[in-house]
Formats: C-alpha cells, sequence, structure tokens
C-alpha cells in the first residue's frame, strides 16, 4: 500500500504484511515525523484470509520508510542555480578583464565610466623611457626635437595611447602643450617602440618638458 507523511505529503511504498493487523507506529525518513498507521481495509471484492496468529517479526518501535519521488515534496531549484553562477561569472569576467575588453572594443570605456567602474588610467603597464630633447635647425627654422621610447613592461598587450608633450616654465607651471599618437597602436610584452615629435614655435620661458600618457585623448576612445 501506499502512505503518505501527514507531515511532508512524501509518499512511500510500504509492504501491507509490515503494518500488522493491528498496525504500527512509523516514522517519515524526510522530516522524521511519526505517527500511527493502521492497516489497510480490504476491498469489498478482495478475499479476507485468515490472520497467522503470530505477528511478523518486530521492526522497532519506529520503522523507518523509503521515500517515493513525491510531487508535492520540495526539489532543489539546480536551474536558478546554474543561472544564479553564471550571472555571477558574466559580472566578475566583465570586472577583472577590464583590461582586455577595453583593448579589443574601445568604446568599452565609455561603459565602464557610466557604471563607475573607471577603467585604468591610460598608459597603465607602459613606460616612457630615454626622453630626450634639442633644437635643431631644418632648413631656415629652428625646431625642438623631442624623441624617446614607450615599452610595454606588463605580461600581456597593450593599446599605446596617445602622447602629451608640455611645456613647463622655471615654476613648473605648464606653458604649452600638444599630442601625437606613436606610430604603432599596440605593444606585445617586452616591446618598445620609438617617438619623435617636434615643435617649430618658441615657447618663452620653457625650462623643462614632460612625456606623460593623455587620459583624455584616451577617455574618448
Amino acid at each position: 500500500m501506499i502512505l503518505s507523511c501527514t507531515s511532508c505529503s512524501t509518499r512511500y511504498l510500504v509492504d501491507d504484511a509490515a503494518l500488522t493487523p493491528k498496525g504500527r507506529r512509523v516514522r517519515c525518513s524526510r522530516c522524521s515525523h511519526t505517527w500511527f498507521q493502521e492497516p489497510r481495509a480490504p476491498l469489498p471484492d478482495e478475499p479476507v484470509f485468515a490472520v497467522d496468529p503470530i505477528d511478523p517479526p518486530p521492526l522497532g518501535r519506529n520503522v523507518n520508510l523509503p521515500a517515493l519521488p513525491s510531487e508535492s515534496g520540495r526539489r532543489f531549484p539546480i536551474g536558478w542555480l546554474v543561472l544564479v553562477l553564471a550571472i555571477v561569472a558574466t559580472i566578475a569576467g566583465g570586472y577583472f578583464g577590464r583590461p582586455w575588453i577595453v583593448d579589443v572594443w574601445p568604446p568599452a570605456t565609455r561603459l565602464y565610466q557610466a557604471l563607475g567602474l573607471e577603467d585604468e588610467k591610460a598608459g597603465a603597464g607602459l613606460d616612457i623611457r630615454n626622453v630626450v630633447s634639442e633644437r635643431r635647425r631644418e632648413g631656415d627654422r629652428l625646431v625642438l626635437v623631442i624623441e624617446g621610447n614607450v615599452t610595454n613592461i606588463s605580461d600581456r598587450p597593450l593599446a599605446v595611447p596617445v602622447l602629451r608633450i608640455a611645456l613647463r616654465g622655471a615654476d613648473r607651471v605648464e606653458l604649452h602643450f600638444w599630442t601625437f599618437r606613436p606610430s604603432v597602436e599596440k605593444l606585445m610584452p617586452g616591446e618598445s617602440v620609438s617617438f619623435r615629435t617636434q615643435l617649430e614655435k618658441e615657447v618663452p620661458g620653457a625650462a623643462s618638458i614632460a612625456v606623460t600618457f593623455d587620459d583624455k585623448a584616451a577617455g574618448r576612445g
């Protein structure tokens, strides 16, 4: 016969003989609820057999019943768990993989800024080295020539952003600046690219030069 737990509605298939003619106390193996189970009454057309006066061997005070699948039983939401894990993995990948995503798809920078997750500063992982400057005469013109190189000191490919040249006075106040883009767009780990730029006009009071990466140009993508 099929029993149903009166507490959690879990169903069990039980041999009629296990209940004995007088019934017995049973326990739900799912929720541990116990109750007294009467034996099944015979159907009108079912032959009634004489009951052996010797009861079957006792099964203990409580009988642990083997559970049957139950439509009303609670099932673990595996589908929801998989969905949540997929969403978490996507968010984590988007957060920690920002440099690679921006490198492959530059417009993603604007999306990160809109979400308050601004990417690394322009030139992170790159180093500006061996900067030299001198005034040279080219024909009838005297120009300021600035040279140097950019090296990828990281362990991944990096895009080379726009460079910014600033002329400063003795008090380090910026007097003039301009920007230019190096000859290559991407550097592999350990690679370098040389650059050269020049200014044809004189800037009175200029005492030093600063070469940096242009954050504003990088933000414009």
